[in-house]
């Protein structure tokens, strides 16, 4: 199967695609509603679609949000993930990962001198595996303490993103009664806690009520620096993901 990856405004998905990113992650997951994604997507500026590039059937999905953070004194701007979902026919391609990794080096283009951090909150073990693939330092991790400025700084986060539901004490975000949850067939858990991994083993450690829905919350910095080297030869390949928008709509911070 050939893939199109391409990432878009939200306000340019059309209502057909909405659907389809409805359906996909209904799919995969329990508690899903249309007017909670909706809300969810509106909040939002941009979308990574991966399709079928011949029938042109949605394979996955994520969206992005970007906003200023004014910690200790110091601004920088965060990328948090929304919904993400591959479908299980796509699993290992790098399809998401390289339109991802793609559309976040546009994002710090367009405010070089302000640092970029990617705030991840997650539920599933396959996500919080794209860290160590992706940077050399991120946190929290098997085999190092998160810096005390960092640490600070996720809880700033934690409570001003989610202050009904983060326990800044173990960094979860605690889910509520109708709080997604992924499907036990599509975590892939089964197989990842069978090989010797440090960071698999952190994972089910730091957030042992994932199942549920609980998420872990994540920070790294996006720069070329913290890349580690695999992604950005594979960064420089990827030279068919497309970036659609108007050129005077940018990410607006």
């Amino acid at each position: 199967m050939k893939l199109r990856s391409y990432a878009t405004l939200v306000q340019d998905i059309s209502l057909k695609t909405r659907q389809e990113m409805f359906e996909l992650l209904a799919a995969c997951y329990h508690n899903v509603f249309w007017e909670q994604f909706q809300r969810d997507l509106a909040e939002k500026k941009w979308t990574i679609i991966i399709e079928d590039s011949e029938t042109h059937a949605l394979k996955g999905f994520s969206t992005l949000k970007v906003f200023l953070h004014d910690f200790q004194g110091e601004k920088s701007r965060l990328a948090f993930s929304g919904d993400t979902i591959i479908s299980p026919s796509c699993w290992g391609s790098l399809r998401l990962p390289m339109a991802f990794g793609k559309l976040m080096l546009h994002v710090l283009s367009e405010r070089p001198n302000i640092p970029l951090y990617w705030m991840l909150i997650t539920k599933g073990i396959r996500t919080y595996r794209v860290l160590p693939v992706f940077f050399k330092k991120f946190y929290p991790r098997h085999d190092e303490k998160t810096p005390v400025k960092i640490r600070q700084m996720m809880k700033s986060l934690g409570h001003g993103c989610f202050p009904q539901q983060y326990d800044d004490e173990i960094g979860i975000i605690r889910a509520g009664a109708d709080s997604q949850s992924l499907r036990r067939e599509f975590s892939g858990e089964e197989d990842l806690q069978l090989r010797d991994d440090g960071h698999v083993r952190h994972f089910l450690r730091a957030n042992p009520g994932h199942i549920k829905g609980d998420e872990l919350l994540c920070l790294a910095e996006f720069s070329l620096g913290n890349l580690c080297p695999y992604i950005i030869r594979q960064l420089e390949k990827a030279d068919d993901v497309e970036i659609l928008r108007n050129d005077n709509q940018l990410s607006g911070v």
